[in-house]
């Protein structure tokens, strides 16, 4: 049993009494969602006083001092956990929410006679309409058009984007407020490349890259994202409204790793958006798929940024590399800040930024001291990108083969994951590796190859022509196309695998003008100097044959190797005769004589006729014919008995019937 005494009761009573009246006296619990709505109250107070000092020295003719007096003036605010000025923004951080940027930004002229000649000679005019293009897929994400003095800048960049969709490229615009976070968490994975247009700036303390999207929210409609500090921060507007920008931290979260296609390429066309030493957001995005990403390490002046857009979109489209269009860009670009103006810029010359720079220097407004350089950086640096264009050593052309033949086909560019497919494989089979088609000819007829790379779907196609080994060999020597010109002369042609034996010397005389598509030529009848021509060394398991002319008992072309077509009695012989300029060897012209006749039974050949067509040349100045001029003689008396190769002809005139000149 426990004895208190009196007093220790009474004190004990009074206690009690004491703390029971305290406690009705006590302010009610908060909830906690009246704590958070008290937090927010403080922070949209602090805002309201901080806003309107920030944006006045934003407007001054020296924004970087006033915004550094902003945070001084506000440092001890116990809302804020920290309030500092880093070259070219006042950064705001609450202790219960994200962070807040007031940016410099460089002051735009509203117009510019050297951008509109620019925005004019690159654009390519044309009438004609071009079949879309499936690869590669761009994304031109362009921020700016929400700034208004950036108006043709704007301009500039829709009619740059709208021509190049003119022209057939697949390019997606997606411009200022479209640019909204919904669209920034699940809209970009789908495409090949990527450029994006906009403002951004690296936080040195979080080590946080911002880029600005075009989603703009009212004060009420930013509660939710306080919270979300490390991704989503706000850019305070001069309207009012709150400008919200991603980091790194939103793409880690919205997108998957490898979600991307597996080459593909972003242009980040932005402030600061590689001035992370080590890369966290470019890391980020490669992780996330990306191959390549280009950016800045500092501060880019708005105009830069969009020429060294264009000018690597312009290489890449092409298929040249992204080191290509470094390559062509120019190596610096000096600008100078106006004195009084500390946003506004001036070019220094040489004005080199119209073709884009590699490095920016930009200086104080006494021209002289250098306040920073920005350089155009990419990640991984050591590697080079370019898109995979689809493209084989021969494509979209009719390819003759012969019956057995196999035709290696390499591939010069593209993703090394392929599939071909022959349209019938009874005439031709394909097969394929990362660096070759291999195409294998079984039986006469036509087969269409298609290769199509399937991380891109594009596709290249190949006509095959099989044909016996006959008349592939023909085909060599003059391709179908010519022998429809000499059809069209009335050149008989015969065909076949069983030729008569024609070896032997014949006497060709008179040798007659029969036909001819020349311009100017000599007239139909026209007689030419005599001929003797010698067949020798036929033979009819390879076709093969070779053939000596003669004008005037003057040698003039020797054939080594023609090949024979024919049945019976009838035959056609096709061969070739090259003739290059001595003084310059690399001017040339290609002739396909062909012969036809019907051997008679005591060896003399019946209807004797011979054509002459140009079937190849390199003939710069146009001295010599045409390809495709021909000409069609024949034996006069349609006879032509055998001869020696020493007897001569008492015909002689100074004009040969073969052709290369364009005029006699």
């Amino acid at each position: 049993m426990v004895f208190m005494k009196i007093n220790e009761l009474i004190a004990l009573f009074l206690t009690i009494v004491f703390f029971v009246g305290c406690k009705e006296n006590l302010p009610p619990e908060l909830t906690p969602e009246e704590i958070e709505q008290q937090q927010i109250e403080a922070i949209f107070k602090v805002l309201d006083a901080v806003d309107p000092i920030a944006d006045e020295a934003l407007k001054s003719d020296n924004p970087a001092e006033e915004l550094q007096k902003v945070a001084e003036q506000f440092k001890d605010n116990p809302e804020i956990e920290d309030i500092y000025f880093e070259r070219d923004k006042l950064v705001l951080k609450f202790k219960n929410a994200g962070y807040f940027f007031w940016l410099i930004k460089e002051n735009i002229a509203t117009s510019t006679k050297a951008l509109q000649s620019r925005c004019d000679a690159e654009l390519i005019k044309t009438t004609k309409s071009f079949e879309k293009k499936i690869y590669p897929k761009i994304l031109f994400i362009y921020r700016h058009t929400l700034d208004p003095d950036r108006a043709v800048l704007n301009d500039y960049t829709r009619n740059y984007i709208n021509n190049k969709i003119e022209l057939g490229y697949n390019i997606t615009p997606v411009y200022g407020e479209n640019f909204d976070l919904d669209f920034a968490a699940s809209g970009l994975a789908s495409y090949d490349g990527i450029f994006i247009g906009s403002h951004g700036t690296f936080d040195k303390i979080t080590n946080l890259t911002w880029i600005l999207t075009g989603e703009r929210r009212s004060k009420i409609d930013i509660i939710q994202c306080l919270k979300e500090w490390n991704k989503i921060a706000f850019e305070m507007s001069e309207d009012g409204l709150y400008d919200i920008m991603i980091s790194q931290k939103f793409f880690d979260d919205n997108y998957n790793d490898a979600v991307f296609p597996k080459n593909s390429f972003i242009y980040l066309g932005a402030c600061q958006t590689m001035m992370d030493s080590k890369n966290r957001f470019a890391s980020v995005l490669h992780r996330k798929g990306i191959s390549k990403i280009v950016g800045y390490n500092n501060s880019t002046m708005s105009r830069v940024n969009v020429y060294n857009a264009h000018a690597i979109l312009n290489k890449l489209l092409v298929g040249e590399s992204y080191n290509d269009a470094f390559a062509s860009l120019n190596e610096l670009g000096c600008y100078a800040r106006r004195k009084g103006e500390e946003n506004s810029f001036d070019i220094l010359p040489p004005d080199n930024g119209n073709n884009g720079v590699k490095r920016q220097e930009i200086y104080k407004s006494n021209r002289k001291t250098l306040d920073y350089e920005t350089n155009l950086v990419s990640y991984p640096a050591d590697t080079d990108f370019r898109f995979h264009f689809l493209k084989l050593a021969e494509e979209n052309v009719s390819l003759p083969l012969a019956v057995g033949h196999v035709k290696e086909i390499a591939i010069l560019s593209g993703s090394n994951n392929y599939e071909v497919v022959s349209s019938d494989s009874q005439v031709a089979t394909a097969s394929v590796t990362s660096e070759k088609v291999t195409i294998t000819a079984l039986a006469e007829g036509q087969a269409r190859i298609t290769v199509t790379d399937k991380d891109t779907q594009l596709t290249s196609m190949l006509d095959v022509v099989v044909r016996t080994k006959q008349k592939h060999k023909i085909e060599e020597i003059i391709p179908e196309t010519y022998l429809e010109v000499l059809e069209d002369l009335e050149f008989p042609i015969y065909d076949g695998e069983n030729p008569p034996i024609i070896n032997g010397t014949y006497d060709i005389s008179p040798l007659i003008l029969k036909a001819t598509n020349k311009t100017s030529d000599f007239p139909i009848g026209h007689r030419f100097a005599d001929a003797v021509l010698r067949f020798y060394n036929q033979n009819n398991e390879t076709f093969e044959i070779q053939v000596k002319e003669k004008y005037d008992t003057q040698e003039t072309s020797s054939i080594q190797t023609a090949i024979t077509s024919g049945d019976g009695s009838n035959f056609t012989v096709y061969g070739t005769v090259k003739a290059v300029e001595i003084d310059n060897p690399s001017v040339y012209i290609v002739t396909a004589s062909v012969y036809s006749g019907t051997l008679n039974s005591d060896g003399s050949i019946k209807d004797f006729a011979m054509s002459f067509i140009c079937v190849d040349k390199n003939d710069p100045e146009g001295k010599y014919i045409n390809k495709g001029d021909a000409r069609v003689v024949i034996d006069g008396d349609y006879h032509s008995p055998k001869t020696t190769w020493t007897s001569t002809r008492s015909w002689s005139v100074d004009a040969l019937p073969t052709i290369t000149a364009k005029r006699e």
